[in-house]
């Protein structure tokens, strides 16, 4: 989550130094390591509630409580690009749960839509959510943020043909993945190696990393 005081003279800043750094091209991440390095020493960690992936529910059952959630990150797969059958959803089958909550919202936002006669908004959004047959869009968009995201882990486009290679396929190019579903970068990254000193409060000193 990324919460901020927009400025014109913060965005002046931030802009002079996206046009002029060195470092855009190392960047594995650019969009959050270039905001990591910006904002480096001038930020306050928040409780997992405010960034709960959503693959935190099965793997941390011990720290995860439903109530508790703020913001939940739909991390790999979306929700939006397929129906929940069954109970099951996500690539490993265990989100059905998450990704019920979306629909539940989804469908009262329908109505309420529906009910105001919103008509072109509904028309435009429903071209980015799965439709109610259950039957699979064809859309590339769709499939980069559904079931198959993880073929997009290689930057490939996902065809027919990948499922029928079976799952070793192409096995020695693929990036490697964490349980969560996340991909493993070769070695930490600016994003995730920490960012200096944390801001814990008003007055309350630092805690160094």
């Amino acid at each position: 989550m990324f919460l901020y005081h927009p400025s014109k003279e913060l965005w002046d800043d931030m802009l002079h130094c996206f046009n002029t750094s060195d470092k855009l091209s190392t960047y594995k991440f650019p969009d959050q390591d270039f905001l990591a390095d910006y904002f480096r020493d001038r930020w306050m960690s928040l409780g997992w509630q405010y960034n709960a992936l959503k693959t935190m529910r099965y793997w941390h059952p011990n720290i995860w409580r439903d109530e508790e959630v703020r913001c939940l990150h739909y991390i790999v797969d979306k929700p939006w690009a397929a129906r929940v059958v069954n109970g099951v959803a996500g690539y490993r089958g265990k989100d059905g749960e998450t990704h019920s909550w979306w629909w539940r919202e989804y469908g009262e936002w329908v109505n309420l839509r529906r009910a105001s006669h919103d008509d072109e908004v509904l028309k435009l959004v429903s071209r980015y959510v799965a439709k109610e047959d259950g039957t699979e869009n064809d859309d590339p968009d769709m499939k980069a943020i559904g079931s198959k995201v993880q073929a997009f882990a290689n930057n490939k486009v996902p065809t027919t043909t990948d499922s029928a290679k079976g799952p070793d396929a192409d096995k020695e190019n693929r990036i490697p993945l964490a349980d969560d579903g996340t991909a493993v970068p070769p070695q930490k990254v600016l994003g995730e190696s920490g960012h200096g000193p944390v801001l814990t409060g008003r007055g309350s000193g630092q805690i160094l990393r």
